[in-house]
């Protein structure tokens, strides 16, 4: 197996399907060809344990080799150069002893001078070669993106930058993006290895891509998709661990509505919890990720939940209304109603709007200013609940208005104006079968068609992960 795009020019693989050996040519920044391997030994459940990173070698060279262990968290390394075979006549011979001069014998192998590199800390790494503590700014999918640090004389030192794109390939220019120790930990938290590849535990995973190297261990739970796809292809939302299966984590939004992060765990709920708890757990277990900060990130906070059967009601008799009365539009808010207490506790529900006229609903809102961002929140209006979007009926129109399926010019410009979510319903098509169609606009002009009926919708849901969405895709 081979990667020549990559100048890979063999792999090896265990009884694991794990990535063993690896024969690289390379071209340095000088355009001078460069070669070495890499070597990998794994434990019986397929934890990687030592790295060896070889170069030079052959007929009459030295070979340098770097060993890297892993323990648990704790990184030592050793660096040793073994000279060139004084006895040795070909590098290629099945019987070494043919050439090997009489009375010669192997030397004695001496004891190797490991060094312990860095540990892991709740802020990010002490280093033992630099003798100081590295502080790490993590986003909330893990990636690293800003290594700091005191240097001799007290002042903040930044010692490595990072920014990705989406599926974690690193912008080179512009920044200080450095390899070696711990600033080879970037993308998701995982280790950068001299083949370009980031080891994911299960995986190794090419960032340049978007793809892994091998088929998925899991690929049978998942059969939709691709055995080499990363994080079902959408990296904003979905994250994988170990390389074995992506799953969304738990997200964090405060009482505003303001996305704060995403935890560690697998179980794909939205829960609120107050900015000061969030802020005080992530600093003190460096990040929110680890399963420290995703226990006490959780104990600290509630899950969202839905009020389905308002929305469904809300949603039903505003059909219901208008298919009976076709002289104009109805309409109602989506929004985020938040209870506080120690804990606080928040839901996604809907209210009824005023009504509109022929072949057109006011979409209406109210705004606040938070007191900690200093950032406008919007309102449903005449309420304190956080605006998600909203839905309104399209009544049988009166001429020139021409009814189509599917959302308006107008539900264009609301959606756009107010930054928020906008269906609309076909009461114009009467009374059908297993409900009404709905369509959905979002903010950034994304027409959906189809997307529920009156009688079989989750458009709470659905508001409330494009609220989210939309926030992470901006930071």
């Amino acid at each position: 197996v081979n990667m020549k795009d990559k100048g890979i020019q063999s792999i090896g693989y265990n009884y694991l399907n794990l990535a063993d050996s690896y024969s690289i040519t390379q071209k340095d920044p000088w355009g001078t060809n460069t070669s070495f391997r890499l070597n990998y030994l794994y434990r019986a459940d397929g934890a990687k344990v030592r790295k060896t990173y070889s170069s030079g070698g052959g007929r009459g060279q030295s070979t340098t080799n770097k060993y890297t262990d892993y323990l648990d968290g704790f990184q030592y390394s050793f660096s040793e150069t073994v000279a060139p075979c004084p006895w040795c006549r070909t590098s290629v011979a099945y019987e070494a002893e043919a050439f090997r001069d009489p009375g010669l014998f192997d030397p004695i192998p001496g004891t190797l001078d490991w060094q312990l590199d860095f540990v892991p800390t709740s802020e990010g790494f002490y280093s033992f070669t630099e003798n100081r503590y590295i502080y790490q700014y993590r986003d909330h999918l893990g990636n690293a993106r800003v290594n700091f640090a005191k240097n001799t004389t007290g002042a903040l030192e930044v010692t490595d930058t990072n920014n990705y794109y989406a599926f974690g390939m690193n912008h080179i220019g512009g920044m200080k993006s450095l390899l070696g120790g711990y600033q080879n930990y970037k993308y998701n938290g995982k280790e950068l290895q001299e083949s370009g590849m980031y080891d994911y535990g299960a995986r190794m995973y090419m960032p340049d891509l978007g793809r892994w190297g091998v088929v998925d261990p899991l690929a049978e739970q998942m059969r939709s998709h691709s055995p080499y796809n990363y994080a079902f292809n959408n990296p904003i939302r979905f994250i994988d661990p170990d390389g074995r299966s992506a799953v969304p984590p738990d997200d964090y939004v405060d009482p505003t509505g303001r996305y704060l992060g995403s935890d560690g765990a697998t179980t794909k709920n939205t829960r609120i919890i107050y900015r000061s708890d969030w802020n005080n757990i992530t600093s003190e277990n460096g990040g929110s990720i680890s399963t420290t900060a995703t226990q006490a990130l959780q104990a600290s906070s509630s899950i969202v939940s839905v009020n389905s059967l308002q929305i469904s009601a809300d949603v039903n008799n505003a059909n219901n209304e208008t298919i009976a009365d076709q002289t104009k539009e109805r309409q109602l808010y989506l929004g985020l109603k938040v209870t506080r207490g120690d804990v606080p506790t928040a839901e996604v529900t809907s209210v009824r709007g005023a009504d509109g006229i022929d072949g057109h609903a006011t979409f209406l809102k109210g705004e606040r200013m938070d007191p900690n961002t200093r950032e406008l929140q919007s309102l449903v209006i005449d309420t304190s609940m956080t605006l998600l979007g909203g839905a309104h009926t399209h009544n049988l129109a009166t001429r020139p208005i021409k009814n189509i399926p599917g959302t308006s010019a107008d539900d264009v410009d609301a959606a756009a104006g107010h930054n928020t979510t906008v269906y609309s319903i076909d009461s114009w098509t009467g009374s059908q079968n297993g409900g009404n169609a709905i369509h959905r606009r979002t903010s950034e002009g994304v027409s959906t068609l189809n997307v529920g009926t009156t009688t079989n919708q989750n458009i709470g849901q659905a508001a409330l992960n494009i609220h989210i969405d939309k926030q992470k895709h901006n930071r």
